[in-house]
């Protein structure tokens, strides 16, 4: 716990130090060096990269490295198409475009609460329940390998399909890389370890038993809803979630992405759909053909997040609570778009990094950076 405490302050004084510098608003995690990193034992292998990544002893902050795998298909290269700089609008929708889509594709949203808001960020919802989106989605993009569940394949399906064909008709593309369904109950709600520490089982427990509570006082004792995240695509790659915009000096962060609350009967009972984009201009961007150990080694330094300990740690400070031996493993290294400013998307690499506990395997956090790729590539 120690430990995650300060990577995270670690990485609020990188983005402090990003803010400060005017840099790019992307703050970049450096647990090691790149000139550090050693890709020897990484092999491409039938369209993967498979491997061992060699690395130094401890970390840049002193702390013992964890062994870091990588299970990731090949990175692809930026088409020709995707080499450049767009500049974007983002659509303010309104509450009435809302009801009239979901019309559209046959919903009839009746008695719901609807939001509109347009400044900064442009944001329209509807919500038939009490409290059902409320932060249920983690921020991060990358929880697939959780929520991923064949008991509940053809209600992850339907959901996406209705989530998918309301998106489309507001004139947006999902990006079907990024598009994840999860169950509404306590078991899915909390799929991470069990066996990280000595109390993630008992913590585990109470957090499931406060999720039923909240479930029940909302209502919802009937656990009969999927719930679905995605993000839109141009040009055939995802625009990550979050841009940027200065004023007065300051980095100013917005998001892009939609999210809904599916019934088994396919109501949709909640959906937000915020930062629809149009493509406004676009200019060639001069990128280098792809090198996949150049763009892995940059992105193990900079954009690889870990906590796992290589072998077990006492927290003192938890009542003697264990924390047990874990490794990392990079399962995602995608192109993407990043928003450099409120109007600007440029080509930009995102990184998935699984935490893992040594002993069976289970996951204990899944880690998500992203960052534009000229910067990356430019980091010494």
């Amino acid at each position: 716990m120690k430990r995650a405490f300060l990577i995270l302050l670690s990485l609020a004084l990188c983005f402090g130090t990003a803010l400060a510098e005017k840099a790019s608003p992307f703050y970049h995690n450096s647990l090691w060096n790149a000139e550090d990193v050693d890709l020897s034992g990484v092999r491409e292998i039938d369209g993967r990269l498979v491997g061992v990544v060699k690395l130094p002893a401890t970390t840049n902050n002193g702390w013992p490295t964890a062994q870091l795998l990588v299970d990731c298909p090949l990175p692809t290269d930026f088409t020709q198409e995707q080499k450049a700089t767009l500049h974007v609008s983002y659509r303010p929708v309104s509450k009435q475009e809302l009801l009239e889509a979901m019309r559209a594709v046959g919903q009839n949203p009746v008695d719901g609460e609807m939001v509109e808001h347009h400044s900064v960020e442009t944001l329209v919802s509807y919500s038939a329940q009490p409290n059902i989106d409320n932060g249920y989605f983690n921020a991060q993009l990358s929880d697939s390998s959780l929520s991923y569940d064949p008991a509940f394949e053809e209600e992850y399906a339907q959901a996406k399909d209705v989530l998918r064909d309301l998106v489309e008709a507001l004139g947006g593309d999902v990006a079907q890389s990024v598009y994840h369904a999860n169950r509404r109950d306590a078991a899915h709600y909390d799929g991470y370890s069990r066996t990280e520490s000595s109390t993630s089982a008992d913590m585990s427990e109470k957090l499931r038993a406060r999720f039923d509570e909240t479930e029940a006082a909302n209502g919802r004792d009937q656990r009969d809803f999927t719930m679905v995240r995605g993000l839109y695509e141009l040009y055939g790659l995802p625009v990550m979630s979050q841009f940027y915009y200065q004023a007065d000096g300051e980095w100013i962060g917005a998001s892009s992405e939609f999210r809904a609350a599916v019934r088994d009967d396919g109501t949709v009972c909640f959906v937000e759909i915020s930062g629809l984009m149009e493509v406004t201009g676009k200019e060639p961007l001069d990128l280098p053909a792809l090198d996949w150990r150049m763009v892995l080694k940059q992105a193990v330094a900079h954009l690889c997040l870990t906590n796992a300990e290589p072998t077990d740690q006492v927290d003192e400070s938890e009542d003697g609570r264990v924390i047990y031996a874990g490794y990392s493993v990079i399962t995602d290294l995608e192109p993407c778009w990043v928003g450099m400013t409120k109007d600007t998307l440029v080509p930009g690499w995102y990184c998935v990094t699984q935490q893992r506990v040594a002993k069976d395997d289970s996951i204990a956090a899944v880690w998500a950076q992203y960052g534009d790729a000229q910067t990356l590539m430019a980091q010494p």
